[in-house]
């Protein structure tokens, strides 16, 4: 929802743990190392529940990258920054009790949307904000396993987003289709 990008980020993470916090084990501000080495510091760390994987989560831990949209001329700099900070983390290395594993994938919150949404009646002078822009960051993310988070309106339910499709909810499930290309992980789509 477009409204979760206009709260701080610190309240964005309080929000997620009350949500989330029944469905994942939650472990905030998780270190890992990237590919050459260097220290990254993801936001959380997720473990699904028992009951999340009965539901038809797969059993893998994940991240989770949490941003607040700052200021309204810079939306599309913090969006882009988002997804370049997610991927690198997909790609980072982090501890588990079984040594250090990727994430199966990455969600940021608020969603790619979200972040470019703008307040009703604003305009950014050179900046458009349409579709297509919106549409490519998703397909950018998508090929690099890198998913958006959404909270319902009452943050009782929430819904991950893969290149635009949904890939799970807490009302429905996993979706039938494979948005993540777990099927064909190198096809070209």
């Amino acid at each position: 929802m477009a409204k979760d990008a206009a709260i701080s980020e610190d309240t964005n993470k309080r929000l997620l743990v009350q949500v989330l916090g029944e469905h994942f084990l939650l472990r905030p501000e998780v270190e890992g190392r990237t590919t050459a080495g260097h220290l990254v510091r993801i936001d959380f760390w997720a473990y699904p529940s028992p009951h999340i994987i009965r539901l038809g989560w797969d059993p893998k831990p994940f991240g989770i990258e949490v941003k607040s949209a700052g200021l309204a001329n810079q939306l599309k700099k913090t969006a882009i920054a988002l997804i370049g900070q997610a991927i690198i983390y997909r790609l980072s290395t982090f501890p588990t009790r079984g040594g250090m594993v990727q994430p199966d994938f990455v969600l940021v919150y608020p969603g790619i949307g979200s972040l470019l949404a703008l307040p009703q009646g604003k305009m950014i002078r050179g900046e458009s904000f349409d579709d297509g822009v919106k549409y490519g960051l998703e397909r950018l993310a998508g090929r690099f396993r890198v998913g958006e988070l959404f909270l319902n309106e009452g943050g009782t339910a929430f819904e991950t987003r893969f290149n635009g499709g949904r890939q799970f909810d807490t009302i429905r499930g996993k979706s039938a289709s494979d948005p993540l290309g777990r099927e064909h992980p190198h096809a070209s789509r």
